[in-house]
């Protein structure tokens, strides 16, 4: 039930809005988005991009895996859209507003499961129609086409006090898979969840990106909590890159 849930994030929302003001002398504002459906992905972007104060770090944190492939009301992939193409609308409109002001910092949430993909990505099949869906692929096309974004985002920001990195949280306990079915959520509650640490070591790490004087002017990099790591060579492919840039640009309606 739509509703249910976005009654359900909302008091999420609500709840940690209290918890920050309560531990720092700030006012927290939000804007809530279903990352699934474009428009609203477009709507918060643009409440982003016109906010009159200054946005210092942006961090995309949202991520899911699906056992079975889940379709969004675009008829694209599920996977892909939360995972990467929401990012990629978000950090597209964002790019004058930043560049405009004296810095900020883009931190995306990936993973090493970029690597389920050493192949590279079927730029020709980004929705999973012309081949068997896998769950693990796919999320890991989702998090390459993230970390390819990334290289152009960077040349993008050349110039300008803005940096992007990328950063693997390690095995943490989250409500990744939550959607899966009964033989995965058995799984994950009798032993997964035994070998995943708390999430604060992921959200230090984050903290650490996104304010450390020793991350000034480092951009382009993958991390694995805070030590920097080589991605796999699909990462790196310059030419896929700005294939997908453009692709992107199409599937998220931006031309």
């Amino acid at each position: 039930n739509r509703n249910e849930k976005k009654t359900i994030d909302l008091k999420k929302t609500i709840d940690l809005k209290k918890v920050i003001e309560s531990n720092f002398p700030i006012k927290c504002d939000y804007f809530i988005a279903d990352l699934s459906k474009l428009n609203e992905v477009h709507e918060v972007a643009d409440k982003l991009m016109k906010l009159e104060k200054p946005i210092d770090v942006v961090i995309h944190n949202a991520g899911l895996t699906l056992s079975k492939q889940k379709l969004t009301d675009e008829g694209y992939d599920f996977v892909f859209v939360v995972n990467y193409l929401s990012s990629f609308i978000i950090n597209y409109k964002l790019m004058s507003k930043l560049k405009k002001q004296s810095g900020a910092r883009i931190i995306m949430n990936n993973s090493e499961g970029h690597r389920f993909v050493p192949w590279g990505l079927r730029m020709d099949d980004l929705n999973w129609r012309k081949r068997p869906y896998s769950g693990l692929k796919a999320y890991g096309s989702a998090k390459l086409a993230q970390l390819l974004s990334m290289h152009i985002l960077k040349e993008e920001f050349k110039g300008s006090n803005v940096t992007i990195n990328s950063m693997h949280p390690g095995a943490v306990e989250s409500e990744t898979g939550k959607d899966n079915g009964l033989i995965y959520k058995w799984y994950k509650k009798n032993i997964l969840s035994k070998m995943l640490r708390p999430t604060n070591i992921a959200s230090d790490s984050l903290y650490y990106l996104g304010v450390s004087k020793n991350m000034n002017g480092i951009s382009g990099k993958f991390y694995s909590l805070t030590s920097e790591e080589i991605p796999s060579p699909p990462a790196w492919d310059i030419d896929e890159a700005r294939k997908l840039w453009n692709i992107s640009k199409k599937l998220a309606k931006l031309i």
